[in-house]
């Protein structure tokens, strides 16, 4: 029987269309593959036509994956609609009224990354009714409605999945978090952190800012064990919080497994990606001008706008002639979900199609073999290049913020 319930969770619904769809694809693969085993064979045709032919190819092997990996998607509907329950117990238990908001329930996930999401998203919301939203009357005296708001929401966004919850309560008190980390002997009395940092002590193990801990754990009970599921499955947790307003957590993951273009670049002797959806222009290393700010700061002029510039090499830790204080280095101008900046590098080698492989934990454990492959923020996955080596695919917003913080 339990075999049977786990082979039920793994279980996708697959629109007749969808597959119908499918098969008509592989058949017309089928065809394309004849056609350049037929020409190799028979070594008839010119160039141009054996290059229209595996370029025939490569398109309908491309559409059959994103195909294939469309039926792997299903709506968030039914996680978000779960939720309702744990919101609703939590507020019964703290006689506080709270309504939950659902908000993009038809964005498509992989069923995997759902499955696996359920535990970390019911932690967020006890978390945000119990001390995210305020009791009634302190609602009340803040000039607010009586009732709390969770909302819960998807999107798509810059090819990763953006889940966010939201609440409308007494926010997140930087001040409130340091001093109880000092308490606790996490930070050394005298530390300056950022907001962001501040933050992120929010996820250390036990860690709450509450006065008591009851059965509903307190902000930071239990969000070590959301940031820890969230890094399984290649993603990260952000928090955006402003006193008296409100907190939202966002998670932000890989659509999935996929065939993107690519632009890759050379960094010293390493060849990575940078996905083309992320690149906005190439800039001629002839007419640009690196700038250097007070001393420290790099930057690029391009149309009159002043763009940070990261050389990649350095930030990634790669021996790279770009690492160098240079003005012939390659740019490629990227945009993140905060800004757009300038990433230089030591040459544009070309676009791609790339495979991504996301990376796991097995991943890190080769760091002490070979330290070049180190897992870093900026890196989403591997790929194999042409040549048969293993390449990195650069994550634009890890680089961000990896880069500025």
């Amino acid at each position: 029987m339990a075999a049977g319930r786990k082979r039920a969770s793994t279980a996708v619904k697959v629109d007749s269309d969808r597959l119908d769809r499918l098969l008509e694809q592989v058949g017309e693969l089928a065809i394309a593959l004849g056609l350049v085993r037929h020409g190799a064979e028979d070594g008839g045709g010119s160039k141009r036509q054996h290059m229209e032919a595996l370029e025939s190819v490569d398109r309908l092997v491309s559409e059959v994956h994103e195909r294939v990996m469309s039926l792997r998607m299903v709506p968030v509907k039914d996680t978000f609609e779960r939720m309702r329950r744990p919101v609703r117990d939590a507020a019964q238990q703290l006689a506080k009224d709270v309504a939950v908001e659902l908000e993009g329930l038809d964005t498509e996930l992989d069923r995997k990354l759902l499955d696996e999401l359920a535990d970390p998203l019911t932690h967020m919301v006890r978390n945000s009714v119990a001390h995210g939203i305020e009791s009634p009357a302190a609602r009340k005296a803040a000039g607010k409605p009586a009732a709390g708001r969770v909302t819960l929401r998807a999107m798509h966004r810059n090819g990763a999945a953006v889940i966010e919850v939201e609440d409308d309560g007494g926010g997140i008190d930087p001040a409130k978090v340091l001093k109880r980390a000092i308490e606790r002997n996490l930070v050394a009395p005298e530390a300056t952190l950022t907001e962001q940092e501040t933050y992120a002590l929010l996820f250390a193990p036990g860690f709450s800012t509450a006065e008591a801990v009851n059965q509903i754990a307190g902000r930071g009970v239990g969000l070590d064990v959301v940031v820890n599921s969230v890094e399984r499955l290649q993603g990260r947790v952000e928090i955006s919080s402003k006193v008296g307003k409100g907190s939202t957590f966002r998670i932000r993951l890989p659509l999935t497994l996929a065939v993107l273009d690519g632009m890759n670049v050379r960094v010293g002797a390493e060849t990575v990606s940078i996905p083309m959806r992320e690149v906005e222009e190439l800039l001629d290393p002839t007419l640009t001008i690196v700038r250097t700010l007070e001393g420290k700061a790099e930057y690029v002029e391009l149309r009159g706008e002043m763009l940070p510039a990261v050389r990649l090499g350095q930030l990634l830790r790669l021996a790279s002639r770009s690492s160098e204080l240079q003005s012939d280095a390659s740019v490629v101008v990227v945009k993140s979900d905060r800004r757009r900046f300038a990433l230089l590098v030591d040459a544009i080698v070309g676009m791609n199609r790339t495979v991504v492989k996301s990376l796991d934990r097995t991943f890190e454990l080769l760091a002490g073999a070979e330290p070049r492959m180190k897992r870093s923020a900026g890196i989403g996955g591997a790929t194999i290049l042409g040549d048969g080596s293993v390449g990195y695919v650069l994550d634009v917003h890890g680089l961000d913020s990896l880069a500025f913080g």
